[in-house]
């Protein structure tokens, strides 16, 4: 499956790090580098991102990235 790539110096915050926070309002640039798995043939697949808010899931949020195979 999909990996986070955590040895990359080009990352705006420290490692590892997965939760995010931001007040109301606000936006927060983040900059995630993710490796696609390795697969046989080429296919489309759909990375989703979640939120939560005062204790409650928000979103999700998703993208569709077309992943090329060997």
């Amino acid at each position: 499956g999909w990996i986070v790539d955590s040895t990359s110096a080009q990352h705006s915050h420290p490692w590892p790090m997965s939760d995010f926070t931001a007040a109301p309002h606000d936006d927060l640039s983040v900059r995630i580098r993710l490796v696609a798995p390795r697969l046989e043939k080429s296919q489309w697949q759909t990375i989703t991102w979640t939120a939560n808010a005062g204790g409650q899931e928000i979103g999700p949020v998703s993208l569709k990235v077309f992943v090329g195979g060997r």
